[in-house]
């Protein structure tokens, strides 16, 4: 329940941005799997830095750090 309720916030959020400044749904899915445990913090940081535009990935990963109690 847990990981479907951070796949549903991190949709709503729109996390995953394009350069074009529109949600992404293919990063938004990936970020899900990983999530789902399937994946590490570390990758799932590497998956925001390469998708996200530079100027929003730093606060993504700081709300997904803030959110998910990440060191």
């Amino acid at each position: 329940m847990e990981v479907e309720m951070a796949k549903l916030n991190l949709r709503r959020t729109r996390y995953s941005y394009h350069h074009d400044n529109r949600p992404n749904k293919e990063v938004d899915d990936k970020i899900g799997e990983l999530l789902k445990g399937l994946g590490t913090i570390q990758e799932i940081c590497n998956l925001v830095q390469r998708n996200v535009r530079p100027d929003q990935a730093q606060k993504v990963l700081d709300e997904l750090k803030e959110r998910y109690g990440w060191k």
